[in-house]
């Protein structure tokens, strides 16, 4: 459904109908490798919440967790509506009814999560060329063959408010909106993009706030450093 900037994908258009298949060989290389570039394919975990004693744990499949536990004691484990995104040196929840695409092709690495009416890409991009959200949001609306207006916009991505910029505009019937914000990174650029079908009044969809409020909500670096991968 949505576009990405034409330098990411020889073909832009995000085609929901290939996610099965992708998925099912994402599991296979998964399965057979234990790469690094393999890992940065695989779809974030589902959240869990380990409850023991009245305390809470949160974790993720796979976390190892020390319990000191006396006598007969209650555990319970609950599944979390959040997912935990760890790609791209930067950790954030996200609603787990996005669905999770990677692109990786050993220079830009972007990884998608959409629901069809409002969605993300995380760009991590190792080139040194001077590069900023109007750069990335001026070359969005070029792929689309149109025109746009463009908004100054904020986000708050852990402790910090990122300026970024919106841009808005109108294909046959539908109205986008693109906002691109730039992550703080060394040795290249990463881009958090925010993408929305806006409604009739020009507002935004609840999918859109479900998916910034998580994200404002539990961003944090993991580290600053861009990364080449390698298939």
């Amino acid at each position: 459904m949505f576009l990405v900037p034409v330098f990411l994908k020889d073909d832009p258009m995000n085609n929901r109908m290939t996610h099965g298949l992708l998925a099912a060989v994402t599991m296979l290389a998964i399965l057979l490798s234990g790469s690094q570039a393999v890992s940065q394919l695989a779809e974030p975990p589902r959240l869990m919440e380990l409850r023991v004693g009245g305390q809470a744990h949160r974790m993720v499949a796979g976390q190892k967790i020390s319990l000191d536990l006396t006598g007969k004691t209650e555990v319970e484990l609950v599944e979390l509506p959040n997912r935990l995104f760890g790609h791209g040196g930067v950790e954030f929840q996200y609603p787990e009814k996005f669905e999770f695409e990677a692109d990786i092709d050993g220079e830009i690495a972007a990884w998608h999560l959409d629901t069809e009416i409002a969605g993300l890409i995380f760009e991590e991009i190792p080139l040194e060329d001077f590069l900023t959200a109007e750069a990335i949001a001026t070359e969005i609306v070029r792929d689309f063959e149109t025109e746009a207006r463009y908004v100054p916009r904020e986000i708050r991505l852990g402790d910090t408010m990122v300026k970024g910029i919106e841009a808005i505009f109108t294909v046959e019937v539908t109205t986008f909106s693109y906002e691109v914000y730039p992550v703080a990174s060394t040795g290249g650029h990463r881009f958090l993009v925010l993408q929305d079908l806006l409604d009739e009044d020009g507002e935004n969809s609840r999918d859109y706030f479900e998916l910034r409020k998580a994200i404002t909500g539990s961003f944090r670096i993991l580290r600053p450093e861009v990364q080449k991968y390698v298939k």
